[in-house]
């Protein structure tokens, strides 16, 4: 399948959006624990999609279609180097081959970083997502911010059990 790579503006939003929601629904039915509030209509998307598009994002078209974007939702310095977070909900692609995608997303984010002398990338993904695991791994990012959603019910009894704080150390054995 032939792709093109472009940089994304503002008129883009509503298109980025859109596509965000179909994946967020797909997340939805592989992890029900994902609220459904986080995407609701989109709206909430809105805003950090803008702030992406104005640190730098970057689309991939299929046959006219945004079918994968890579944004960057903030820069930083952390630890001495410029940093750019990649945020949950500025990536995705609707592509089966997800690694081709994020690989050419990347690269084309990838020289726009390099032209910021932006050294550290870091992309916050979904832990329980094998295949977008091992994708962003392959490309470079570290695993420290894959988080993962767990149920957080009631457990029967855990009313019972009692809870102590001790505040000197020398009596903790």
């Amino acid at each position: 399948m032939k792709y093109s790579v472009i940089t994304l503006s503002e008129k883009d939003i509503s298109a980025v959006i859109r596509m965000l929601l179909q994946l967020y629904a797909k997340e939805r039915e592989a992890n029900p624990l994902l609220p459904n509030q986080i995407m609701g209509s989109g709206s909430e998307a809105e805003l950090p999609i803008k702030r992406a598009i104005s640190n730098g994002a970057v689309g991939l078209l299929s046959e006219g279609q945004i079918i994968g974007f890579l944004g960057i939702s903030a820069l930083f310095k952390f630890k001495g180097q410029q940093a750019a977070l990649l945020g949950e909900l500025c990536h995705g692609t609707l592509q089966n081959n997800r690694l081709e995608a994020y690989q050419l997303l990347y690269k084309a984010l990838g020289e726009h970083l390099q032209r910021q002398r932006t050294q550290l990338h870091i992309i916050a993904h979904f832990a329980h997502d094998r295949l977008l695991q091992e994708s962003v791994f392959q490309l470079g990012f570290g695993a420290f911010l894959a988080e993962r959603i767990r149920d957080l019910t009631a457990i029967d009894g855990a009313a019972d059990i009692e809870i102590f704080q001790e505040n000197d150390f020398a009596t903790i054995q």
